[in-house]
C-alpha cells in the first residue's frame, strides 16, 4: 500500500508508520592545508598556494635544504601583527652545524630589539618551545634533542595546549592564545637569541591540525 511521504510501510502489520527516522547530514569539515609551506628543494618560495612573499637575506639552498650559516635569516612579513587564532602547527626539521654555546632562534616573530611573543629555541641537547600569551603569561616546554644528524620538529597550540615534539619524544603545558605583535616571523633569528647555524627543512605553517595520512 502507498504511505505518505516521511512514513515506512511495515508488512508485518500491514500498516505505515508515523514518521520514518530522518537521516542525519554531517557536513565534510573543510581539508587542512598549511598557510605556508617551505620544501626548500630549490628555492625558498612559498609553495602553499597562498603566495606569501619570504624575505632572503642570504640564505642559500645545499642539497635540498637551506643553509643558514648565522648571519642570515628569512622574514615572513604575512604573519606580522597576526591572531593566530586557537591552534597553531609549525612542523619542520633542522640539523645544527656545530656545537650550540648560546641559544640560537630557529623560529620567532621578535624581531628589531622588540622580543617575541613566539619561538622555537635550538640548544646543543634540548630544542624549546615558547609563547606569550595575550594575558602576558608566559609558557615554554623543553624537549632532549639526542645530537641526531636531523631534529624532527612540531610546534602545536591547540587551546590552551602548548606542545613541542622532536625525534617522537614530547612535552606540553598549559597555555592561552598567543600576544600579537608588529613584526613578521622569522627563520633562522629573533631578538634575544643567537642566530642559528646550520640546515632547516619542510617547514609548513597551519591554523588547523591537518589529518593524519
Amino acid at each position: 500500500m502507498p504511505c505518505a511521504p516521511g512514513t515506512n510501510y511495515f508488512m508485518d502489520t500491514c500498516s505505515c508508520s508515523t514518521f520514518a527516522k530522518p537521516v542525519s547530514y554531517q557536513p565534510q569539515k573543510p581539508d587542512c592545508r598549511p598557510l605556508l609551506y617551505l620544501p626548500f628543494d630549490s628555492d625558498v618560495r612559498d609553495h602553499s598556494g597562498n603566495y606569501n612573499y619570504v624575505q632572503n637575506d642570504g640564505v642559500t639552498i645545499h642539497n635540498g635544504a637551506a643553509y643558514f650559516n648565522g648571519h642570515t635569516g628569512l622574514r615572513i612579513p604575512r604573519f606580522a601583527n597576526m591572531d593566530f587564532g586557537s591552534q597553531l602547527m609549525i612542523k619542520f626539521r633542522y640539523k645544527k652545524e656545530t656545537q650550540i654555546t648560546r641559544k640560537q632562534a630557529v623560529i620567532s616573530n621578535g624581531d628589531c630589539s622588540t622580543s617575541g611573543s613566539l619561538y622555537i629555541i635550538a640548544a646543543d641537547k634540548f630544542t624549546s618551545f615558547g609563547i606569550k600569551t595575550i594575558s602576558h603569561r608566559a609558557a615554554a616546554v623543553t624537549v632532549p634533542s639526542e645530537d641526531t644528524e636531523w631534529r624532527d620538529t612540531m610546534f602545536y597550540l591547540d587551546g590552551n595546549l602548548l606542545s613541542g615534539s622532536v625525534n617522537g619524544d614530547s612535552s606540553q603545558t598549559l597555555a592561552g592564545p598567543i600576544q600579537r605583535k608588529n613584526c613578521a616571523i622569522q627563520i633562522g633569528r629573533g631578538t634575544g637569541f643567537g642566530n642559528f647555524k646550520g640546515y632547516i627543512d619542510d617547514l609548513k605553517i597551519y591554523l588547523c591540525k591537518p589529518n593524519k595520512k
